[in-house]
């Protein structure tokens, strides 16, 4: 066990304080690219320009912000104003005297005229032909389209992007490789006070502080501060299979009360007339697709005779994994189609068939998605695919609620950790249909052993790449060897009593939780109730109770920068070892200034150990005892005795402690000793 003085970071509000200056200070590149990294990621998640380009251009046509024109007019890019430019202006010497330029409200303005300028102007078509993550090509292409006049253009870009390793931010995952990297410079509250998107929090998520220690959201006292989404049980459960549980489940089950425990009564539904029912939703399922593929105006194919194989291949009795969302790049749909040659064996396995379906969208302006869905098509007009991969167009309510009730399996592979949810999961579920999906999002919780698959939770590789390869073979693996051969193994009346035992179990175990009425019920509990207790005592009284935590917060933020740790005692590590089983003495001593001793806590927080740009879990929290007083000073005090052998950090947090907070977030001041 190793001990150390890192911080872990509280998460939630942090005091900053900004300072103005009375010189304008020059923004060093680092500082740059820390401040408009996330603009650049979310502009190529959206657009397709490699996040390290628009970097790269930014700092050189800006002079890192520091030049006169991006001061003057917020231009960074220094696009001109053209003839078709209807916003503000500002004239500039640059090629010529006096040129007229483009001037915007703020810096981000001008960073999303960039992706439009490059995204709308023919000229710059051919670029969006390259991958994301092929800075040089764009580079280059920039320059061939005139971009700029400067002859060495494309090698200055590139110069940048490589002393800078800027092209870790076209990687998935981009702005954490680039923190665990170079770490943040920057003040950590800074950073806090800087995010704009719990989307943004999870992409840097590694690089949280300069000792690199990430937040847990539920680190704190084991303080549930979520609910997980629940879908609508009446509108997404098929009208058959809602009237067969009415049948066997306990009276009143119709009345819109989903009582959890009474969804074990699934299991005294006879297999044969659960499997009979899921072989109907089937049917229906692939009859609309049929009908579907028969109809020119939804789906365009290259020949009557392609449309004829989809009709004639796709088959009730085969194995069917669906695939259907938003076509963002981090649900990563491409995984499947990593290796071919693998998949074709496994869609034409003769004896344990299976067939594909995905269906989606893609936002207007997301090309990379765009160009996934394409890809997706190409594949399925491949000879061995035909009639075994199919993209259904024209996504929609109906053909979402065939899917998530007639498939067998549903495929969820998104990119850790950036799965909000997973509403579509959880419809399936409740139709008996099983989930195969990263364990994120919804899954973490649902998962039950038996009731369906997963790809763990932990990375293996911090480069994406490598982990996108290992995730696509753990697929075709888990298809090969666990999901066909428990479908395809039947009795002698062809019913899979393996199979429908793991959907009984899903339906018992996992669709019971995921209810809109079960969501409610914890909103209620876990906060509705006891924020309307909360207003009941704060609110005696005339407000007796709210008077004194706005007084003792006063107290205490006056007191706080004066109170001082005087001694630690711990383990020193440079002169004995540390074992499992013995005891250890932890104290800290502290001048609290003018506070009382209650006013304070300290506790011993146990983190696994940090290495490279991985991220860190805090595996528990200890309290200190107050063992003795002496005017300011007070000492607090551990004996702890180790239970788990491994490396870890450990830290031992300062923290205003009053019985009156609800959280310790409510009042977020923190010292390390």
């Amino acid at each position: 066990m190793t001990f150390s003085k890192k911080a872990i970071l509280l998460s939630g509000i942090l005091l900053c304080i900004s300072v103005q200056l009375g010189a304008q200070v020059r923004q060093t590149r680092e500082e740059y690219i820390s401040r408009y990294m996330p603009i650049a990621i979310a502009h190529m998640e959206r657009y397709g320009i490699p996040a390290s380009i628009t970097m790269a251009q930014g700092i050189l046509e800006s002079d890192c912000g520091n030049s006169l024109l991006s001061m003057k007019s917020n231009n960074h890019f220094g696009i001109k104003c053209k003839r078709n430019w209807t916003g503000d202006k500002v004239y500039h010497d640059d090629d010529a005297k006096g040129e007229c330029f483009r001037a915007y409200p703020t810096v981000e303005a001008s960073y999303h005229d960039h992706a439009e300028f490059l995204d709308k102007q023919p000229r710059y078509d051919s670029l969006f032909a390259y991958s994301s993550d092929d800075y040089k090509s764009w580079a280059r292409g920039l320059k061939a389209a005139g971009y700029a006049t400067a002859p060495d253009y494309a090698q200055r870009l590139i110069r940048i992007i490589e002393e800078n390793q800027l092209f870790l931010l076209d990687r998935p995952d981009g702005a954490r490789l680039y923190a665990s990297r170079y770490g943040l410079k920057r003040d950590p509250e800074e950073w806090f006070s800087s995010q704009s998107s719990v989307e943004e929090l999870a992409r840097t998520e590694g690089a949280v502080d300069p000792d690199n220690y990430r937040v847990t959201i539920n680190a704190h006292q084991g303080y549930n501060v979520y609910v997980t989404n629940g879908v609508h049980f009446p509108t997404w459960i098929a009208s058959s299979l809602r009237r067969l549980y009415a049948r066997y489940f306990a009276d009143g089950f119709e009345g819109h009360v989903y009582n959890i425990p009474a969804w074990q009564k699934v299991y005294n539904i006879p297999d044969a007339e659960l499997w009979e029912e899921r072989m109907k939703l089937k049917n229906k399922l692939i009859k609309h697709i049929r009908r579907r593929y028969s109809d020119p105006r939804q789906v365009r194919l290259d020949s009557p005779r392609q449309m004829l194989q989809v009709i004639e291949g796709i088959k009730p009795d085969v194995l069917t994994i669906g695939f259907a969302r938003r076509f963002a790049t981090y649900k990563r749909a491409y995984l499947l189609f990593t290796n071919l040659d693998r998949l074709a064996a496994i869609v034409n396995n003769k004896e344990r068939p299976v067939q594909f379906i995905f269906a989606g969208k893609a936002h207007p302006n997301d090309k990379p998605g765009q160009d996934l869905i394409r890809r997706i098509v190409e594949v399925a007009a491949m000879p061995q695919f035909v009639g075994k991969i199919l993209f259904l167009q024209n996504y929609d309510m109906e053909l979402a609620r065939r899917m998530v009730q007639g498939v067998d399996v549903w495929l969820n592979t998104p990119t850790r950790p950036l799965e909000a949810s997973g509403t579509s999961g959880e419809k399936c579920v409740m139709n008996g249909v099983l989930q195969f999906s990263v364990l994120d999002g919804w899954w973490v919780e649902g998962y039950k052993e038996g009731a369906g698959w997963m790809l763990p939770m932990e990375r293996t590789f911090a480069d994406q790449h490598y982990q996108d390869e290992l995730d696509a073979e753990m697929i075709y693996n888990t298809i090969e060897e666990q999901i066909a051969p428990k479908y395809y193994d039947r009795d002698a009346h062809g019913i899979p009593h393996a199979w429908v035992a793991s959907v009984k179990k899903c339906v018992a175990d996992i669709a019971s939780n995921f209810t809109t009425n079960r969501m409610l019920i914890d909103y209620e509990e876990r906060f509705y109730n006891k924020l309307a207790a909360r207003k009941r005592d704060l609110c005696a009284d005339a407000y007796r109770m709210a008077r004194e935590i706005a007084a003792w917060k006063r107290k205490v933020s006056a007191a706080w920068d004066q109170v001082r740790i005087v001694d630690v005692q711990r383990v020193k590590i440079d002169k004995e070892a540390v074992c499992v089983g013995e005891k250890y003495q932890f104290a800290v001593t502290l001048d609290i200034a003018n506070l009382r001793p209650e006013d304070i806590g300290v506790e011993m927080v146990v983190a696994r150990q940090i290495v490279g740009g991985q991220s860190v879990n805090v595996t528990r929290t200890i309290q200190l005892e107050r063992t003795k007083a002496d005017g300011s000073r007070v000492t607090f005090s551990l004996d702890y005795t180790p239970d788990e052998a491994g490396t870890f950090d450990v830290a031992l947090r300062i923290y205003p402690s009053n019985p009156h907070l609800p959280h310790r977030m409510d009042f977020a001041l923190v010292k390390w000793a």
